[in-house]
């Protein structure tokens, strides 16, 4: 999305934590889901998007990677926090 940003983070959890995450919201909001149509549906989703012939979902050749699996929203911000800092400071920012 930024290719001339210091640090590129490509954000990424298994489907099946996604498709868990994304029923806890449906749920929350007063939906009815099923865990299995929602993974199915995360799945369908993941593979257009990846083999899209326009701008594919893929993580850029300089990207780091963050899998998102077993960490909570919290985890994520320190893991990309120290990931950016350390970046800047690499760079003399």
């Amino acid at each position: 999305m930024c290719p001339d940003a210091a640090v590129k983070l490509f954000v990424t959890a298994s489907p099946e934590a996604r498709a868990e995450r994304r029923l806890r919201e449906l749920r929350e909001s007063g939906a009815t889901a099923i865990y299995r149509d929602v993974l199915q549906d995360m799945m369908e989703r993941d593979a257009r998007d990846s083999e899209r012939r326009v701008a594919p979902l893929a993580a850029a050749p300089d990207a780091v990677t963050i899998d998102t699996t077993r960490l909570d929203a919290d985890q994520v911000f320190e893991l990309a926090s120290g990931l950016i800092a350390r970046a800047l400071a690499a760079h003399g920012h």
